[in-house]
């Protein structure tokens, strides 16, 4: 969206926080499955959130802390889309 990229542009300070999540294993065998993972994934933060109420998408690897436990998920998912 242009105005947001130009609120980053002008505040070298200012910065973007794109949350990262996983989808629940769409195959049952270990292996890249393109074809069922792909269609799955949401297309907008309502499908997302929904996702998670599913239980099929979680926060993407939770027990690693110091790469994403300074995100704040739960903020982040009931932020108003204007914020």
């Amino acid at each position: 969206e242009p105005h947001v990229r130009g609120v980053l542009a002008a505040n070298p300070k200012q910065v973007l926080v794109v949350p990262a999540f996983q989808l629940a294993r769409q195959c049952r065998q270990w292996k890249d499955c393109r074809e069922k993972n792909v269609p799955a994934m949401p297309k907008s933060k309502l499908a997302l959130i929904q996702l998670i109420k599913d239980h099929k998408a979680s926060q993407f690897d939770p027990t690693n802390r110091g790469g994403h436990g300074s995100t704040r998920y739960k903020e982040w998912l009931h932020q108003d889309a204007a914020s």
